[in-house]
């Protein structure tokens, strides 16, 4: 019953269950053929047929690149919202939020050099680890906004 109320109302549980499922999700979309460049190039030439292929290479390029920032930002965001409230991490959540998700990032690297369509590289990790860093940027900027409202609400 005492590791219950240290759960609070539940919400560290489904904050978690929030970042198993993200974490699920990134390794099933990896596993897709459809998270193939070749898939992304196709699906560009459908919906924008004026471009030209040397274009939708870059556009599957920087897209790419900007699919693994916001990919990594989001699960920065998720696992610090958990570790923020859960009894043994909150005191660390920003270290645990970079922590887990670059091994995240790491892991689905490696994940995807085990798959036909997919390559693993370190350079989507370093990548990866800019969602990271402006992801728990992000949510320092954002409280250092919600410090400085509440004391001036409370003057």
């Amino acid at each position: 019953m005492s590791q219950l109320r240290e759960w609070g109302t539940g919400l560290v549980v489904i904050r978690w269950l929030l970042v198993t499922a993200y974490i699920a999700f990134i390794f099933l979309f990896s596993k897709s053929p459809a998270s193939s460049a070749g898939s992304m190039a196709a699906w560009l030439q459908n919906w924008f047929p004026f471009l030209q292929h040397y274009e939708i290479g870059s556009v599957v390029m920087y897209l790419r690149k900007l699919i693994h920032v916001g990919g990594y930002f989001l699960a920065a965001v998720l696992i610090y919202a958990a570790a923020s409230i859960s009894p043994k991490l909150k005191r660390f959540p920003y270290q645990t939020a970079f922590i887990l998700a670059a091994v995240l990032a790491g892991l689905d690297e490696w994940y995807q050099t085990r798959l036909a369509h997919r390559t693993g590289s370190l350079n989507d990790i370093i990548i990866d680890m800019v969602g990271i860093v402006l992801g728990i940027v992000s949510i320092k900027v954002f409280r250092g906004f919600q410090s400085r409202q509440k004391k001036a609400s409370s003057n």
